[in-house]
């Protein structure tokens, strides 16, 4: 926790920004990206519009493509900031933390953990080839890799590409 901090403080200095500003607003800024490129626009939005065929692709759009864009693009970017250590620790952290509120709903104790894992360490695969990419940069390479289907799905095994 200390080197996250230490890191942060680092981060936020050099470039100038307040606390609030920094985490959240980079956070705003890649779920923004992700809802961008994988987008349901063409798609009715009212449920009750939408054909069964339709009603698999926006979910398919929203629980694998949007959620690994998500995933993958923060620790990618992350990774660059902190390391990735860091933040695989801290993915990590908020997989147990939502598979535990599920727990305490549903009576499941998951939170898409291995999906996510998985993904997010695609990121900080990412994040270390390019440490010097910015978010847009990023951003583009995740696009690519996600239209490419080499992202992980729900078991946290299989890529999208092998359904």
């Amino acid at each position: 926790m200390k080197l996250l901090m230490e890191n942060w403080r680092k981060y936020l200095k050099e470039n100038q920004i307040s606390l609030q500003e920094g985490l959240g607003g980079d956070w705003n800024q890649i779920v923004k990206m992700a809802k961008a490129g994988q987008t349901t626009k063409h798609l009715p939005q009212n449920k009750e519009e939408r054909t069964p065929e339709q009603e698999l692709e926006f979910r398919d759009i929203l629980d694998n493509k949007r959620d690994a864009h998500r995933h993958i693009l923060a620790s990618a970017y992350f990774t660059t900031k902190f390391g990735g250590s860091v933040v695989k620790n801290l993915g990590e952290l908020i997989e147990l933390i939502g598979a535990l509120k599920n727990k305490l709903k549903a009576g499941s104790f998951d939170s898409g953990w291995a999906m996510d894992s998985a993904n997010n360490q695609i990121g900080i695969d990412i994040g270390k080839e390019n440490p010097a990419a910015s978010l847009n940069d990023l951003n583009q390479i995740v696009s690519d890799l996600i239209n490419s289907g080499d992202f992980y799905t729900a078991d946290g095994q299989t890529l999208y590409k092998d359904m």
